[in-house]
């Protein structure tokens, strides 16, 4: 059997976790996926996966193959879509990881524009709040929304990011907006949790040279940015958050701005992607569209 296939086969089980799933992605029969997979345990000379009636899972030698194999498969897909792309076609599947809050309010509401431009290209989204192994995941290129920590990706940065303090028109009605920063501690702030502090992220503000960190005190705390727009959105309190994806909510009055004389300067955006020259021109074209869309309000 042909040893790409095989190795294709394998992957997308493995992804998947079933036979059936990765049979009907690649249009072939679970007999024929079982099959691809059994030859390539055959000619390797050990076992890829554990089978059970509920699930599939890897092997120590299945989880290390699984790992060079998802490199070559990758490696070739951009060779092929480099030379489509000077070709000026763009072809096969980009991964990206974003997060969640973001992709749904200014990512995806943008997407037809880029999908239409590139009609050989499919793009798998994956959307998560935590930091991923773009490596180890084989995904092409993330969003990060954030300060990012020294590692081997390589980062293209997309411009600076604004934070707004806001709350629901039915909270600031039982509770009088806060005037200044040091009001905060009379309100139920709503904290948004990240992975690597392990706490609520600190709320900053600055005016005229003036500087004041709030740490953010309330009965609930977020872990994820859909989570905690929900919760001003319902009511529950002030939240501070990217002000890209306050626009709709700030427009339809759901949401109201304070402190608005405070200055609330946000993490960096930045797409990130594993080294290796060239980039991928798939991956360049999306980098580009993603700048044009990643703009702060000011600037819409």
């Amino acid at each position: 059997m042909d040893r790409l296939l095989g190795m294709r086969v394998f992957a997308r089980v493995a992804e998947r976790g079933s036979f059936a799933h990765a049979a009907r992605d690649l249009d072939l029969s679970p007999t024929q996926a079982s099959a691809h997979v059994a030859e390539l345990e055959r000619r390797l000379g050990t076992k890829l996966l554990n089978r059970t009636t509920r699930k599939v899972s890897l092997t120590a030698d299945g989880r290390a193959y699984f790992e060079r194999c998802t490199r070559i498969l990758r490696d070739i897909d951009d060779a092929e879509a480099e030379v489509s792309g000077a070709q000026g076609a763009l072809r096969g599947t980009l991964r990206v990881d974003a997060p969640p809050l973001f992709a749904r309010a200014v990512l995806i509401p943008a997407l037809p524009r880029f999908l239409a431009a590139h009609p050989g290209l499919a793009l798998d989204l994956r959307l998560r709040d935590q930091l991923s192994d773009l490596v180890g995941e084989g995904i092409d290129c993330a969003i990060r929304v954030a300060k990012l920590a020294d590692s081997s990706l390589v980062a293209r940065r997309l411009g600076p990011t604004r934070l707004v303090t806001v709350a629901s028109p039915a909270y600031l009605a039982r509770n009088p907006a806060p005037r200044s920063p040091d009001d905060l501690v009379r309100h139920n702030c709503v904290g948004f949790r990240l992975a690597h502090l392990g706490n609520a992220a600190p709320w900053l503000f600055r005016r005229a040279g003036e500087r004041i960190l709030v740490q953010p005190k309330g009965n609930l705390t977020c872990d994820t940015g859909e989570a905690h727009l929900a919760a001003a959105l319902a009511g529950i309190g002030v939240i501070q958050t990217l002000s890209v994806v306050t626009v709709e909510h700030l427009a339809r009055g759901e949401v109201v701005p304070v402190l608005e004389d405070w200055s609330s300067a946000g993490p960096p955006m930045s797409i990130v992607y594993a080294p290796g020259k060239p980039v991928p021109a798939k991956i360049r074209a999306f980098a580009d569209f993603v700048a044009s869309v990643c703009t702060v309000p000011e600037d819409r």
